[in-house]
């Protein structure tokens, strides 16, 4: 029963958004009391962490799935696959999206951390992903003291996650040494400028609508590979 709930949630969430996702709606669906759905979850809010890992989880194999069909042997060519898609996914499932990525941590597990998204599935694939670049390009980057004063105690607390966290699911040896001030930095920023972009277009608010939106997510990819030196892998 606890699975077909979460089928049912997910059905309400895709159709209605998170606000249709209410006890009474899926007992009502499945023919049952609302009262009986705490059997299996504590509250609506369990319900709904519940539902956003198995979107998470989702979402990491379909990422997966396209880095795999970019191949092995460019780790940049990968990180775009990546990239682009979580775009397509992003597009294709907007409410899932607004669940995932649009709704504070607080409000719907009670909790939330810094790196909470870099640990999730699709994050650590994201991550990975990225260190697949540092370790087979040469990579232009700002050195550790471009990074603001005033940011360097967050950017440090920040290295120091993503390296515990790629010690952990890296199988080869990781070379800490890669992983700068610098590159964490600019891991921030990209993913504010990649996610920025993505989210603009799930809820219809893009500055300049163009006739051809893969064109000019592409063009953003190709700026920061040439940004990052790296002009030739796109």
């Amino acid at each position: 029963m606890s699975t077909e709930i979460r089928q049912t949630a997910r059905a309400l969430l895709s159709g209605y958004g998170a606000d249709g996702v209410t006890l009474r709606a899926i007992a009502r669906e499945l023919g049952i009391t609302a009262p009986a759905l705490y059997r299996y979850y504590r509250s609506h809010s369990d319900l709904l962490e519940h539902l956003r890992r198995d979107i998470c989880t989702e979402l990491a194999a379909e990422l997966t799935a396209h880095i795999a069909a970019a191949g092995e042997e460019n780790g940049l060519d990968q990180f775009f696959a990546a990239l682009r898609g979580f775009r397509a996914w992003s597009l294709k499932h907007p409410q899932e999206f607004a669940l995932v990525f649009a709704s504070r941590r607080a409000d719907v597990a009670g909790s939330a951390t810094p790196l909470d998204e870099a640990t999730e599935p699709f994050g650590r694939v994201f991550i990975t992903s990225v260190w697949q670049v540092l370790s087979v390009h040469d990579v232009t980057v700002p050195p550790d003291e471009r990074v603001p004063r005033a940011l360097r105690p967050d950017v440090a607390a920040f290295r120091a996650a993503l390296l515990e966290l790629l010690a952990s699911t890296t199988e080869e040896r990781f070379d800490d040494t890669k992983l700068t001030m610098g590159i964490a930095y600019l891991m921030v920023q990209y993913w504010t400028r990649i996610f920025g972009h993505v989210t603009l277009e799930v809820f219809g608010n893009v500055p300049m609508p163009t006739a051809d939106p893969d064109a000019w997510f592409d063009a953003m990819l190709t700026d920061i590979a040439q940004e990052l030196g790296l002009a030739d892998g796109v």
